[in-house]
């Protein structure tokens, strides 16, 4: 059972990482809207991410770089990886709402 749970948890964390570091690839690479018109520009699609979401979007791609890349107690892992998904969660949540809005 801890095995299935502990392969279950590890799974989930690749495909999470995965799915957020193309999130990141991909909002670099949208155009946006500014006051009406279509921005197209890198420069300018990077100012607007820059100016949003991503220093949070960095935020949560360390924390999963960081947990990858220590051999800490597995508790302070567990920890970690909780507090990323809990702020993932927040994102996913505020990107709902702003679909639902427009």
């Amino acid at each position: 059972v801890d095995n299935l749970f502990s392969s279950v948890l590890l799974c989930s964390f690749w495909l999470s990482l995965t799915f957020w570091t193309l999130d990141l690839l991909i909002n670099l690479n949208t155009a946006v809207y500014r006051k009406g018109a279509l921005v197209v520009s890198r420069s300018r699609i990077l100012l607007s991410y820059a100016k949003g979401w991503l220093l949070f979007d960095c935020l949560l791609l360390s924390f999963d770089v960081v947990y990858v890349s220590s051999q800490s107690a597995v508790s302070g892992e567990f920890r970690l990886l909780r507090v990323t998904r809990i702020l993932r969660l927040l994102r996913l949540l505020r990107m709902l709402k702003l679909t639902n809005a427009h």
